[in-house]
């Protein structure tokens, strides 16, 4: 679990979020979204622009295996809403993480997702 957390905290930005086969994503970096991942289990989401701010929705998150599948499963429980996502991890690195989200029964639409580590500014 250091991996995504590195033993406080870590900024993973939403690089790809592919929806029924179709990129969804902002036109300027500023608008993506960022996971703030805790070493405590919690995390914060919000966009780029109020990284450092309490604007964003909050919750806990698990990595787990699942017993059926034996499937890496990555899990966000926001707080507000009662509402989940549940991934299957089909690769993780220090700087990478590819997700596949697990549909519900009620659920139409299918979505991958591309997290990247959040890299220091090419210029300071």
């Amino acid at each position: 679990m250091q991996i995504i957390h590195s033993n406080s905290a870590k900024v993973w930005v939403l690089e790809s979020n592919v929806v029924n086969g179709i990129e969804n994503r902002p036109k300027t970096r500023d608008f993506q979204t960022a996971f703030i991942l805790y070493n405590g289990g919690e995390f914060i989401e919000q966009k780029m622009v109020h990284l450092g701010s309490r604007k964003g929705k909050i919750g806990v998150y698990s990595l787990s295996i699942s017993p059926e599948t034996n499937d890496t499963l990555f899990v966000l429980n926001y707080n507000k809403n009662n509402l989940k996502k549940t991934f299957s991890v089909k690769k993780i690195s220090s700087m990478e993480i590819y997700l596949n989200e697990i549909l519900l029964q009620d659920t139409i639409e299918s979505s991958s997702w591309t997290l990247k580590s959040l890299p220091k500014p090419d210029k300071w």
